[in-house]
């Protein structure tokens, strides 16, 4: 009797540690460790070295978002994996010096089979200050790292005159981005947003940043590749392109995207709830009051109780960007989503899956279907597990349906919507 044998993950996948440099030598040797060495690509000195093979498997790589923003927050990728062998002793190997905490850590692809051979960074940043570690015994050593969040959010803004004044929020990102160096080749920032406030900058650059994001509700992220991401208005006007869509039925014939399926649905998505919102914009001086604006969900309030949240930080200049940011946080978070909270994936199902793990990104969107149900949603973090015969993991997801057609685009905010 002849067996099936499930389809494994179709992509090649490589590891890498950027210690190459350490041979043939020369540019550590002048002493002043030259740390625009980590930001080249590969180079003839060798910037990066594979570790695939030493890679004891599964390597597992994560995300994730924070309700603490006043729209979706997104939190700094991780990447962790063990090696295997005497080579990565920190104390005795041939890497003294270089392996241990701010290491530079690669994860890529490519699919298998395919005329493609273009490598696609899922994962770019450094080890954490106790994310390197042996054991001699086993001769192991367990790799733990976060993407370039880290890096912006250790460095403390040195405080400048105050300036900035009307500068928008996509020129405020890139003026932040200058402070810490961070190379230009590794900013996908889309330009435009709100007039903001001026600002002395003294601040951790991660905390600097965020402030933007939640004044202009906007989304900022590392991406895969390790670029520092904006998109100014981000939940006024979506920017998303469909990445996939998922579905637990048979599609309909009208789907021309890719399709990921069969998949698990997992519950309901869990909602931070705020019906009773306040805002507004920061004192530019003691003599400068602020207006507030507060929008009120009447039905939600009396379903699920008051709920109230409230912003007096935010960096806009105009008073009514501060109704905007309300009804935006009513419409979001008033009631409960009746999308899934999440998908579980598994190229062993569907190859396909092994593309959308590794690629899921917040600038793309993903369309649910579950028995008539559709739903526009956004990534709201992964979790991916990687092996030899198996891509797998938990996609989860945010919905964001009404931020896409019907009457809210227009701007009303059809508070009609929830039963008035």
């Amino acid at each position: 009797m002849s067996g099936t044998t499930l389809p494994g993950p179709q992509v090649d996948i490589e590891v890498c540690l950027a210690i190459g440099t350490i041979e043939p030598g020369g540019v550590w040797d002048s002493g002043h460790w030259n740390y625009n060495t980590w930001n080249q690509t590969d180079t003839p000195l060798g910037d990066w070295s594979d570790v695939t093979c030493d890679v004891i498997v599964p390597l597992t790589l994560g995300s994730g978002t924070s309700p603490d923003g006043v729209v979706t927050r997104w939190e700094a990728q991780t990447c962790a994996f063990s090696l295997y062998g005497d080579l990565y002793d920190p104390r005795s190997g041939p890497y003294v010096g270089l392996l241990g905490p701010a290491l530079p850590v690669r994860v890529r692809w490519k699919p298998t089979g395919t005329d493609d051979t273009v490598w696609r960074t899922t994962f770019l940043g450094q080890t954490t200050d106790d994310g390197f570690t042996y054991d001699p015994k086993t001769r192991r050593a367990a790799v733990s790292a976060t993407d370039a969040t880290a890096i912006f959010a250790a460095y403390d803004g040195v405080e400048q005159g105050s300036q900035g004044s009307g500068e928008t929020a996509a020129a405020r990102v890139t003026r932040i981005a200058d402070m810490v160096g961070w190379p230009a080749a590794r900013r996908d920032i889309t330009a435009g947003g709100v007039a903001l406030q001026a600002t002395t900058l003294a601040d951790a650059a991660w905390t600097l940043l965020l402030a933007v994001a939640d004044t202009d509700l906007a989304v900022l992220w590392i991406d895969r590749a390790g670029n520092l991401a904006f998109r100014p208005e981000g939940k006024v006007k979506p920017s998303h392109t469909l990445a996939a869509i998922i579905s637990c039925d048979p599609p309909p014939p009208d789907i021309t995207a890719p399709t990921i399926a069969p998949v698990n649905i997992v519950g309901q998505q869990p909602t931070v709830t705020r019906n009773v919102v306040s805002i507004s914009r920061q004192a530019r001086d003691e003599t400068d009051t602020p207006a507030t604006a507060t929008v009120r969900d009447e039905a939600s309030v009396s379903r699920f109780l008051t709920h109230s949240y409230s912003r007096t930080d935010l960096l806009h200049v105009d008073d009514l960007w501060s109704t905007t940011v309300a009804q935006a946080v009513i419409m979001s978070s008033a009631w409960p989503s009746t999308s899934p909270a999440a998908v579980e994936l598994s190229s062993r199902a569907d190859p396909a899956s092994s593309a959308l793990l590794l690629t899921a990104d917040p600038s793309l969107s993903v369309e649910v279907h579950d028995r008539g149900n559709v739903w526009e949603c956004e990534p709201a973090g992964w979790q991916v597990t990687i092996s030899p015969n198996e891509i797998s993991g938990s996609l989860a997801l945010l919905d964001v349906t009404v931020w896409f057609g019907t009457s809210w685009d227009g701007g009303g905010w059809d508070l009609a919507r929830w039963g008035f």
